[in-house]
Order: C-alpha cells, then structure tokens, then sequence
C-alpha cells in the first residue's frame, strides 16, 4: 500500500486539531476528515469516526495493524509539518 496523495487543511484556532488530511492509497482509495491532532507527546492523526445515539464512538475506517497505521500517520504528519514550514 502507497500513500499516494495528501491534502491538508489547516483549521484556524481548534483547540488540540490544527488540521484535517484527506489522503489517497494506491491511486484507488480517498479516505477524507483525518484529524491532525496536537496531544501531549506531540501530533498524531485521528481517523473518521462517528458516534451512536449513546455517544459511543465508531470507527467509520481504520488500518488494521499498527505498521500501517505508522506509515499513513508518518506522511500526513510529514506533509502537515513541510506546510507549517512553508
């Protein structure tokens, strides 16, 4: 799997998300509103999720292992950081 476009969306003064990704994997897949999110050990990324009636959080897409995980959040984090730098 290659990550194979990145798009950011900087967001104005939201608290702890300085920022929305969407990317696409392989040429073939978009996967839009992956949240940039500033925590106490520095940025990470957030996937979609929405929540049921009891506000119990569901995961709408998420990678299966951590190795991808680490590889998409690695080049949105990379992307958002090559922005802030201009």
């Amino acid at each position: 799997m290659r990550v194979t476009s990145i798009k950011i969306e900087k967001l104005e003064d939201k608290g702890a998300v300085k920022a929305r990704a969407s990317i696409v994997l392989d040429d073939a897949i978009c996967i839009h509103n992956i949240r940039i999110v500033e925590g106490r050990k520095g940025l990470f990324i957030s996937f979609p999720y929405t929540k049921d009636k009891n506000n119990k959080i569901l995961d709408i897409v998420h990678p299966i292992n951590a190795e991808t995980r680490e590889k998409i959040q690695e080049a949105i984090i990379t992307e958002y950081k090559d922005l802030q730098q201009g």
